[in-house]
């Protein structure tokens, strides 16, 4: 039996955008997204420019349903990863900035104030408890 000419790009472009999204996804998970995907980007870029010449060359039917699923695969990581990234801006706080001074209760209920560190290094770490 003789696969459509195009159905072959069409596997290799829905493989290749899961094999995309299957690298990523432990990072979302494990929230280390980065700030620029380029890599992932450019291989979603890939995927759909050869779906689409899958869809041109004649892909046979599981050859289109494989060619529109990486395209909406494709896509939707693209306008995600796009639309998400955050601000160029300065951070509001910085490793070895000022803190404000401020009073706050420490785990024993006594009143604690974070200027008595003033002059030496210091971890300061929140945590919010059980809600």
């Amino acid at each position: 039996m003789e696969l459509p000419s195009g159905f072959r790009i069409a596997l290799f472009a829905a493989l290749l955008v899961a094999g995309a999204w299957a690298s990523y996804w432990p990072r979302i998970k494990a929230h280390r997204v980065p700030r620029r995907p380029i890599a992932h980007q450019a291989a979603m870029l890939l995927g759909v420019v050869l779906a689409v010449l899958a869809l041109v060359r004649g892909a046979g039917g599981l050859g289109v349903v494989l060619a529109i699923l990486a395209v909406i695969g494709a896509i939707f990581f693209l306008f995600s990863s796009f639309t998400s990234a955050l601000p160029q801006k300065r951070l509001a706080v910085a490793v070895g900035d000022p803190v404000l001074p401020f009073v706050a209760t420490d785990a024993s209920g006594a009143p604690f104030d974070l200027g008595s560190l003033a002059g030496r290094p210091f971890l300061l770490k929140f945590f919010r408890g059980f809600w």
